[in-house]
């Protein structure tokens, strides 16, 4: 009888004993995926909190696949055809001088450059019969230049816009036809976020009609900019600015008494 009293008393304590076990492994079990989530959280919580090491701001990696975009216009219109400045404090530029700063976003939307090489491009011989020439007159000279040297700021001005409507009709001064569409298609993932460029320190160290029309011209430009992301919301300027340097065929058509640029290929430098 003694010994028969034993096993009850041992059959309690294997039960016990495996209770342990099974809470054990659920400790355990429930320590490993607790401590997995806050290493998420902690890795996730630094790469918000912290600048990239190339020091742009999280702003300018929204997009990515996008090029990049910045800068604040600059004021003067030289009317010389080469080595012409904007200057972004010459109060009679007839522009909205901005801010000094710097279309990143360099280093963020890195590239996003206005231009592409697979811009609508038109032929110089398509220009009205007879009327094509490399001897243009140095009046219609001119007025394709200056226009053209105001497009390229306007362009840079709309994209501090606050919105597409705005941005759009800031174009519309500069550009017309599919290419004024292609800017905003361009544009618009930026600017619904926010985030625009401010440029500075344009400048054109080449400028020429290579042929013109009355309502129809090709020219090339070479000029060079300062960019730097631009925080719409906040006006203020993001980040590192950077240079770029362009060299670019337009192709420009006269409305009513404006030239407008209709088609641009980037050419190498």
């Amino acid at each position: 009888m003694c010994l028969k009293s034993l096993f009850p008393g041992q059959a309690m304590n294997r039960i016990q004993e495996k209770e342990i076990f099974v809470m054990r492994k659920m400790y355990l079990l429930i320590g490993s995926v607790a401590l997995g989530v806050g290493l998420v959280i902690g890795v996730v919580g630094h790469a918000l909190a912290t600048t990239p090491a190339d020091g742009n701001p999280r702003l300018a990696f929204w997009n990515k696949d996008s090029q990049s975009t910045t800068g604040a216009i600059g004021g003067m219109l030289n009317d010389s055809t080469s080595g012409s400045a904007l200057s972004p404090n010459n109060p009679d530029n007839g522009l909205n001088p901005f801010g000094s700063g710097g279309l990143t976003p360099q280093a963020g939307m890195d590239g996003l450059h206005p231009y592409s090489p697979e811009e609508e491009v038109l032929d110089p011989a398509e220009l009205e019969p007879g009327k094509a020439t490399n001897n243009v007159p140095e009046d219609l000279a001119q007025a394709i230049l200056t226009d053209y040297k105001l497009n390229v700021a306007t362009l840079f001005e709309a994209w501090k816009s606050p919105d597409m409507t705005a941005f759009r009709a800031k174009l519309a001064e500069a550009y017309t036809g599919e290419l004024l569409e292609k800017h905003a298609r361009q544009a618009e993932p930026f600017i619904a976020q926010g985030v625009g460029m401010e440029v500075s320190s344009i400048r054109f160290d080449e400028l020429k009609v290579d042929s013109a029309a009355s309502t129809s011209a090709t020219l090339t430009a070479v000029y060079s900019y300062v960019a730097q992301d631009y925080d719409i919301g906040n006006q203020m300027t993001l980040g590192e600015s950077t240079k770029h340097q362009v060299k670019v065929r337009a192709n420009l058509v006269k409305k009513d008494t404006r030239w407008l640029i209709t088609g641009e290929t980037l050419l190498e430098p």
